[in-house]
């Protein structure tokens, strides 16, 4: 019985993201008729938060929504008392995958990888594409370099180290 009185309220008192804080007001209108449309049409299918990861006492909330028909991440901040901050510019991608590394949030999405920089007011501080990288590749950042990891297949395996900002192969 204690046990779950103790975790109804971790959940009670866990903070609400709310998807269509810091949208602009013409996406966060097409997003919630899309949602509309496809509850009508019988799907029952909202945004809804992905993950979550921490830089210092801010948390990153990576959301999924319907783009154009398909399966979509944005980004937002989150200060520690749970109310927004900011969206992440250039965050409305397709499909994707983050790590934190080094103070930075680095998403993966289609084949190109984005860094924000949480030291400078969460700012989109480099972009590069890596025509071989999946969208489903996954990220990690052990000992201060992202490893990049994907499976092709039963034999093939890619393994990516670089260095955060650059995004340049780490020795």
């Amino acid at each position: 019985m204690l046990p779950t009185l103790l975790a109804a309220l971790a959940l009670a008192s866990a903070p609400k993201y709310d998807v269509f804080l810091g949208m602009p007001e013409k996406t966060a209108q097409a997003v919630r008729g899309m949602v509309q449309t496809m509850k009508t049409d019988g799907a029952d299918w909202t945004p809804e938060v992905e993950t979550t990861a921490s830089v210092g006492p801010d948390t990153l909330v990576m959301w999924s929504w319907p783009l154009r028909g398909n399966h979509g991440i944005g980004l937002q901040i989150y200060g520690p008392d749970g109310k927004f901050k900011t969206r992440l510019d250039d965050s409305n991608i397709p499909s994707a995958r983050a790590a934190v590394c080094g103070g930075r949030y680095v998403v993966g999405g289609g084949n190109t990888l984005r860094v924000w920089d949480a030291r400078q007011d969460y700012r989109l501080i480099f972009r590069k594409t890596f025509p071989n990288l999946s969208p489903f590749a996954r990220l990690s950042c052990p000992g201060g370099t992202l490893l990049i990891e994907e499976q092709e297949g039963t034999r093939r395996q890619t393994r990516l180290r670089l260095m955060v900002p650059t995004l340049t192969p780490a020795r």
